[in-house]
Parts: C-alpha cells; structure tokens; sequence
C-alpha cells in the first residue's frame, strides 16, 4: 500500500537484469586480498594459544590402538600379503640342481596325422598296386607276427584303383567301428581284457637278457693281490675304505692297500683264519681263528687274545 518512485537508474538496472545484461562500468570481482600469504609474518593474525588436545595424547585414540594390537596378536587381523609380480614369479635359477616345481607349462599342441600318400589315393599309380600272390604273403606275415586277438584290431590296407571317386565303395567296417565307438563312450570305464592263448608252457619263462644289457659290470681284471698260499675264507674292508683284511687256510692275516695292492702287515697263526671284521671307530681287526677270537692292532703289531671269554650257544 505504499507508492515507490523509481527513478530513471532504477529503470535502466531492472532492464539490464531483466535482459541479462551488466553495466561495464561495474566491477564484478573483487580485488584479491592475500591474508593468508606465505611470508612469514612477525605478528600473528590470531593470537588463541593451542588447545590442551593438541599436544595430550588422546585417550579413546589409545584404547582403540591397544585393540587394534591386542587383534593383531591373537591372529584376528592378518595383514594383507603383497602381490606378486608376475614377472618376477617365473624366474628360476638355470643351473641349481633343485627341482623346478612351479614352471611356466608350455601348451603342447596334439600331433596332427600324416596326410594320406600315394598308396591311399583312389587311383592310384601302377607300381603302388599289389598282386594276389602280394596280397597272400602280407596275410602270412599278419598272421605270423600277431596272434588272434592282436590281429581283430589291425586291418590289412590294400590299395585298390577306381577311375572316379563315385565309384569307390562304402567302408564295410564302418558301421562296426561306430557302434564300438557308441560302446565305448556308453560304457565309458569298462576294459576289455585279452585272454592270454598259452600253449606252451615255456613261454612264460622269461628270455635272458643280453650281456650288453647288464653293464657295468667287470670286465677288465686291474688290480691283483697276491701273497696268500692257500684258499681265502674271508674279507673285510675298513671304514675308510683305504685297507682290506684277508684271512686264509694257510693261517695268515694280510693287511692291504686298496690302491695300490701292498701288503702292508703278515699275521701268522696256528690255525685257519675262519672270520675277520674291522671295527667301525678304532683301526683293531678282530680275527676269528680256532677256537679262539684276537684282535689285532695293525699299526702297532700288537696281538690281544680273547680265548678266556666263555661264549655260550
């Protein structure tokens, strides 16, 4: 209920509004004012000391820490593991002698079969064609290298010479074949089993393998020891493998060098030797000869006799 004057600026800025306009004379943005510059100022702008929360450690914060590490302890929260690189994960070292376990599996493509010949053509070349006489003795040879279950699952391919391919005849076995085929894929895990035709029964002895097949084995005589007189009853070899003992029928101990074949010591008893046997700490032999049990110590040439010891069977 009250008159309002506009005036004539009032008008033009109604106008300018209402038509989206602006006066050029006006300034829109404000010129910028750096409060907060980067400069470090001598006085500052506020002057509020810190709160006591800003340099108190927080108690709820505290709690919370102390159930994080109380979970971690126990095993509740488990750290997520690091990825792998994949790059990283196939290298392998080339020469070390330890299995290779997690390589990198090459895809090995299925073998494709061989592309049918001449001799498979329809029509094919004379010298590719067999003669009954030809034809009789590839059945002999059938028949003489399997036997009669080997031989229902092979088929004696001859070729045969058609002058088009309209003239070749339908594959007789084609309908057997595939209704096998229907068993198999019906009757997935079953396995035929063939009859073993034994008539003689010599042929379940095994053949002998060849000498070839058996090496290594000796064949050339290197080393020889000679010394005993008689025939030897026993042998034994030290731990270290550098000495050999030898007992003989003519009542002697030999002590050996291996490589080199030396005697290196005589022992000399009353009676055979029927037993000897280095023990596996000390450098004593122990010789069994008679009725009585010595041993003997090869370095020094000492004798020890055990006949007072009662042995009871």
């Amino acid at each position: 209920g009250q008159n309002i004057t506009l005036t004539n600026e009032d008008i033009s800025l109604m106008q300018q509004v209402k038509n989206a306009k602006t006066n050029p004379d006006d300034q829109v943005y404000e010129p910028w004012l750096d409060t907060f510059s980067s400069e470090v100022m001598i006085h500052p702008i506020i002057n509020t000391p810190e709160s006591k929360a800003s340099f108190i450690p927080s108690k709820w914060e505290r709690l919370k820490v102390g159930k994080y590490l109380h979970a971690i302890k126990m095993g509740w929260i488990k750290p997520v593991p690091p990825k792998e690189d994949p790059l990283l994960s196939n290298n392998y070292d080339l020469w070390s002698d330890e299995p290779k376990t997690n390589l990198p599996r090459s895809n090995i493509p299925a073998p494709k079969l061989e592309l049918p010949g001449h001799h498979e053509s329809y029509n094919p070349s004379v010298e590719y064609l067999l003669d009954d006489a030809e034809v009789e003795a590839l059945k002999t040879k059938m028949e003489s290298d399997y036997d009669e279950n080997e031989r229902q699952t092979k088929t004696i391919f001859v070729p045969k010479k058609y002058s088009s391919l309209r003239q070749v005849p339908v594959y007789d076995q084609f309908v057997y074949e595939r209704f096998q085929r229907c068993l198999d894929l019906y009757l997935c895990p079953r396995q035929k089993r063939l009859k073993a035709n034994i008539t003689n029964i010599n042929d379940l002895i095994p053949d002998k393998p060849k000498p070839q097949d058996l090496h290594p084995y000796p064949i050339v005589q290197s080393l020889i020891y000679e010394g005993h007189k008689n025939m030897i009853r026993c042998l034994t070899c030290h731990s270290t493998g550098q000495w050999l003992a030898s007992g003989s029928d003519d009542c002697t101990v030999r002590i050996w060098e291996i490589a080199t074949t030396r005697c290196m010591n005589v022992f000399q008893f009353d009676k055979p030797v029927v037993s000897l046997q280095w023990n596996p700490v000390l450098s004593l032999l122990t010789v069994a000869t008679g009725s009585q049990i010595l041993m003997i110590n090869p370095k020094l040439g000492m004798i020890v006799d055990f006949s007072f010891l009662k042995i009871y069977y």
